[in-house]
């Protein structure tokens, strides 16, 4: 099992340490504002198996002063599912 390698966190286990084989960016829309912008789209995963999980990625970025690009706004979730229908099959 995965660990942080940190021992104030010896269970984490998160999302990061999944041992992922590939990474492969679908970015759906950029949003540009002036000094800002906004990505959004699906990040896919795939393990050594071959399993692959779609996380939804949302990314807002700014120039600073010099120019550079700086992120500041970084947000992953799983797609929402919905919970099935009590009675439905």
């Amino acid at each position: 099992m995965a660990t942080s390698g940190d021992p104030a966190y010896p269970n984490d286990t998160g999302f990061a340490l999944k041992g992922w084989q590939t990474c492969e960016p679908a970015i759906k829309d950029i949003v540009v504002e002036g000094n800002m912008a906004i990505a959004m789209g699906n990040v896919y995963f795939r393990d050594a198996k071959g399993t692959e999980v779609k996380v939804d990625k949302t990314f807002g970025y700014r120039r600073d002063a010099s120019g550079a690009l700086k992120i500041v706004l970084h947000h992953s979730s799983l797609p929402y599912t919905p919970p099935p229908v009590v009675g439905q099959k």
